[in-house]
C-alpha cells in the first residue's frame, strides 16, 4: 500500500544508484593513477657548461655555484688582477618600504690566471640571493627556501582529477544521504531529520 506524500524507491533502483556511484569513484581513482603514470617522466638537466657568467670584457668568470643550504660557494675565475664584491641580496628582502639597513658584503682579490672558490654565507630571510660584481657588471643567483608544499611533485591533470573526485564526492555523499533518508521513510512516516 502506497502512502500519499511518500516517495517509493523500488531497493534495485537504490542498488543501481549505488552501483554507479561506485563505477564514478573507480573512474576518477584510475584518471589519477594515469595522469601520475603519464606524468612520470623525467628532464635531465645539463649543468656542465663552461661558464655560468662572463663579466664584462670577459676576463672575469663564474664557472660554477652550488647552494648548500645557507652558503653557497661559488667558483669565479678572472685572467687579471681585479677584485669580485659578493652581496647578500637575501637580506635586504626582509626591509619594508622606508626602513633601511644593512646587507652582507665581501670583497675578494683575484690574481691573474686564479680561478677561487668563493664560500658566502647568506641569511635566511625566505629567500636566499646573492650578487656577485665585477668590472661593471653584475650576476645574481637568488633561491627561495623550501617551504610546505614546495616538494610536492604533482601535475595540472592531477590537480584536475582530484578536483572532479572532490566535485563527484561532494555530490555523491548528500545523494547517498538522500537515498538512504527515503528508504528510512517509507518504513517510518514520522519526521526523519
Amino acid at each position: 500500500m502506497k502512502t500519499p506524500g511518500v516517495i517509493h524507491i523500488p531497493k534495485a533502483g537504490m542498488i543501481v544508484g549505488v552501483f554507479i556511484l561506485f563505477i564514478v569513484v573507480a573512474f576518477s581513482v584510475g584518471a589519477v593513477e594515469s595522469a601520475s603514470a603519464a606524468d612520470n617522466t623525467s628532464v635531465v638537466e645539463d649543468n656542465d657548461s663552461a661558464v655560468v657568467h662572463q663579466f664584462g670584457d670577459g676576463d672575469v668568470e663564474v664557472e660554477d655555484y652550488e647552494w648548500d643550504g645557507n652558503t653557497i660557494v661559488v667558483t669565479v675565475s678572472s685572467d687579471s688582477i681585479t677584485s669580485v664584491a659578493v652581496t647578500d641580496i637575501g637580506s635586504v628582502m626582509q626591509f619594508d618600504e622606508g626602513e633601511s639597513g644593512s646587507a652582507n658584503y665581501q670583497t675578494y682579490q683575484l690574481s691573474g690566471g686564479e680561478t677561487r672558490d668563493i664560500e658566502f654565507d647568506v641569511e635566511d630571510t625566505g629567500t636566499r640571493g646573492i650578487t656577485v660584481a665585477a668590472d661593471g657588471d653584475m650576476w645574481v643567483s637568488m633561491e627561495e627556501t623550501p617551504g610546505l608544499f614546495d616538494n610536492v611533485d604533482t601535475s595540472w591533470n592531477e590537480v584536475i582529477a582530484a578536483g572532479s573526485a572532490g566535485v563527484i564526492f561532494g555530490a555523491g555523499i548528500p545523494l547517498l544521504i538522500t537515498l538512504i533518508t527515503i528508504t528510512f521513510a517509507k518504513f517510518n512516516h514520522r519526521r526523519v531529520f
